[in-house]
């Protein structure tokens, strides 16, 4: 099902060229309508049932006439305004993804209540990871890891759900959304969540999706393991990835296994210090003895990634533990150039093998 998107424009060239920017690369995702003419428009909003309805500043639109689910926002020109004549504002001088964002925030909020309509289908995989000790770098494997499979072509979303983490650390790209926003989403329980999902979504350089990191350090905070399910599912279900990577704390709290039992592949990172291996040994073996009995046998899910390997990169592995091989130690690099390096390593190509 595609979202029915109504422009208003004063400017027939920059009408035209818009509607045809955004009917190349969204064909699939919307159904659109151009208008020069107020009273023309206002006649087909109800009548096509439209979806979003955008007009340029020069108009006054009465939106209280506007159907009760048709989301409104005006354009503008400036990306500082927020809002204009008390409706949601949208630079009309920016790039078309990130009208087409701009156009699924209002798409959401506009729906209500938690809408059960399904604009897109589909699954991916889920590779979440953690360590059972700290400082062994599972944050930068996880960020290299989207990058290595975004360059093979794959649709990747790497989610950070650590307390205090941010993927503005290995990421950079335009929107003015953060996972703030989608925390506030998940809480609401209003709109299209997976709508709403892909319209904060930022894309790397790299071909990476990611949300930006909080806006007040306390809000990831307010995610529960439930709603941190519930974002997970419907990443999954929007059909917008064909991977998502997981950066989250280890703990094997009933609630936390419940989040791991999501994932596809469970990505346990350790580096070649003997308590580094010693924990982990100890994590896997309580694992095994807290789902014994259990239909998640979330022990067969989990590989080991070796991080921070010197001289010829041999060290002990916990016995009946998965290993998918190592990487290298790389030092004195920055995070985005850490990454970019660690990415070139084909360990990552191994994960979901076997």
């Amino acid at each position: 099902m595609r979202i029915k998107l109504a422009i208003l424009h004063s400017d027939p060239v920059y009408l035209n060229r818009l509607i045809s920017i955004l009917s190349a690369k969204y064909h699939e995702r919307l159904a659109l309508y151009s208008f020069t003419e107020q009273e023309t428009a206002m006649e087909a909003i109800a009548r096509e049932k439209i979806d979003v309805f955008l007009a340029d500043d020069l108009f006054g639109i009465p939106t209280e006439e506007l159907p009760e689910k048709c989301g409104f926002a005006y354009f503008v020109d400036s990306p500082e305004v927020d809002t204009f004549k008390g409706a949601p504002a949208i630079c009309q001088f920016q790039r078309a993804e990130l009208i087409y964002k701009r156009v699924l925030g209002v798409f959401s909020d506009a729906l209500g209540e938690t809408s059960v309509r399904n604009l897109y289908s589909g699954s991916a995989k889920v590779l979440m990871f953690s360590s059972p000790c700290g400082g062994t770098g599972a944050s930068s494997l996880a960020a290299a890891c989207a990058v290595r499979f975004s360059a093979a072509g794959k649709r990747c979303v790497y989610l950070n759900l650590e307390d205090f983490g941010s993927a503005d650390e290995y990421f950079s790209g335009e929107g003015v959304f953060s996972i703030s926003d989608v925390i506030y989403a998940v809480k609401s329980r209003r709109g299209s969540l997976s709508v709403k999902l892909e319209s904060c979504l930022k894309r790397d350089d790299s071909g990476v999706l990611y949300f930006s990191g909080p806006k007040v350090a306390l809000d990831m905070m307010e995610l529960n393991a439930e709603d941190r399910k519930e974002l997970i599912s419907a990443l999954l279900d929007s059909g917008i990835c064909d991977c998502v990577l997981v950066d989250l704390p280890f703990d094997l709290k009933k609630e936390t296994r419940g989040i791991y039992a999501l994932a596809h592949v469970l990505v346990w990172v350790c580096d070649t210090r003997t308590v580094s291996i010693s924990k982990t040994a100890k994590a896997y073996e309580a694992l095994r003895l807290l789902e014994q009995g259990g239909s998640n046998m979330l022990w067969e899910r989990v590989c080991l990634l070796q991080n921070k390997l010197t001289g010829d990169g041999a060290f002990p592995v916990p016995e009946g533990l998965r290993t998918v091989g190592g990487v290298r130690n790389v030092p004195g690099r920055q995070d985005r150039q850490l990454i970019g390096q660690l990415a070139a390593s084909a360990v990552f190509d191994a994960i979901l093998e076997g």
